[in-house]
């Protein structure tokens, strides 16, 4: 899964597909503050945050379905001032599964210590640091599970500066939530949407001139020297060009 995002910042701009992200301040991302194990981890509670803000899933009565965690604890209703929250029976639960990643991503996990310093820690997050955006990237990998029966559609909210207030506003992003088949641990060159309970293929306007193979990965897909990686994006078809001899990830006991 991942979210389209037109990008204008850091001295460049592009127009990628994205995973879902979010920041953490260096101060909430120490070793002295990680648990692991549990939500305390900060930038996983930051990631859930993010998820709750920015992927709506709505049934066909205009519901918007609550995301619960493996332990149990729902995520937050930013919206619930202007949306319906469906009834807990309509949840969907997100779980941390690190049975496999895309190949290609690092597996190098680092903590930033307090004097600003990266430190090994244990676990099987993915990590790397991006030299054009001067920040390291954490990467957790989770599985959705839908609710049975249904018609949901999925929608990518992001937020946008009001240009007369200054403001950030939550916008929804018409087609924001693309879903890319991984076969064998490699992504496919298919892009849909997910509509009325059904996956339907990204049409051609949202896509760049040369098609699906065209399409912008963002920095978590671009090749990386021992964790740093030094682009922004990377078009689809040399994103799996590069990675072609690598093998997915399988998780180990």
């Amino acid at each position: 899964m991942l979210v389209r995002q037109q990008r204008n910042t850091g001295g460049f701009s592009d127009d990628v597909a994205k995973l879902l992200s979010g920041y953490v301040q260096i101060p909430y991302a120490t070793n002295e503050d990680i648990t692991l194990g549990t939500l305390a981890l900060a930038p996983l509670r930051g990631i859930l945050q993010e998820i709750a803000e920015e992927l709506l899933l709505v049934n066909s009565t205009g519901e918007v379905l609550l995301g619960v965690t493996g332990s149990g604890k729902a995520l937050e209703k930013p919206y619930a001032a202007s949306v319906k929250y469906a009834n807990e029976k309509k949840q969907f639960a997100l779980r941390v599964d690190e049975s496999y990643v895309p190949a290609g991503l690092s597996r190098n996990v680092f903590a930033i210590s307090q004097n600003l310093t990266l430190k090994p820690i244990p676990g099987r997050t993915l990590t790397q640091l991006s030299s054009e955006t001067n920040s390291a990237q954490v990467i957790y990998s989770f599985r959705i599970e839908l609710p049975e029966g249904g018609s949901l559609t999925g929608y990518h909210v992001e937020d946008t500066q009001n240009s007369a207030s200054g403001k950030l506003e939550a916008t929804v992003k018409e087609k924001g939530l693309l879903f890319v088949p991984l076969r064998n641990g490699e992504m496919a060159t298919e892009v849909y949407t997910l509509e009325k309970g059904k996956l339907v293929p990204l049409p051609n306007e949202y896509l760049p001139q040369g098609g699906v193979r065209d399409l912008l990965l963002s920095e978590a897909f671009v090749p990386h020297d021992r964790g740093v990686v030094s682009r922004n994006n990377i078009r689809l078809e040399e994103y799996l060009n590069r990675t072609r001899d690598f093998s997915p990830v399988q998780a180990r006991d």
